[in-house]
């Protein structure tokens, strides 16, 4: 395995990996993200983490595991008891952004441009 495909299935594995006395919000994410098939969690984070951000990506691309992963977070929530994701968005307010990510295509699509 290329070490560059080994560094980045070890941090989609830190991040899924449940964590002891985790908070509601990082085991509902953990649970969305372990939904995802490996090739959207791999284009996600080479759209925003890599080494050359969103290289060889479309915004259609970025755009569809977005949605993707906001299927898996609204499932999630719902599976947890919440009524939906803008609930649990406000009981479990995120430290840096919420968790929509229907506009994630556009948002990397211009922050790619500036790059």
């Amino acid at each position: 395995m290329r070490l560059g495909l080994l560094r980045k299935v070890e941090e989609l594995e830190s991040r899924v990996r449940p964590v002891d006395d985790s908070e509601p919000r990082d085991q509902v994410v953990s649970a969305a993200l372990a939904r995802l098939d490996t090739n959207d969690l791999l284009m996600l984070i080479d759209a925003f983490e890599g080494p050359d951000p969103g290289k060889g990506l479309s915004a259609d691309q970025v755009l569809a595991a977005g949605e993707r992963l906001q299927r898996a977070l609204e499932t999630e929530c719902l599976q947890a008891g919440f009524k939906s994701l803008a609930e649990f968005d406000r009981l479990y307010p995120a430290n840096t952004a919420p968790t929509k990510l229907r506009n994630i295509g556009p948002a990397w699509k211009d922050r790619h441009k500036r790059n």
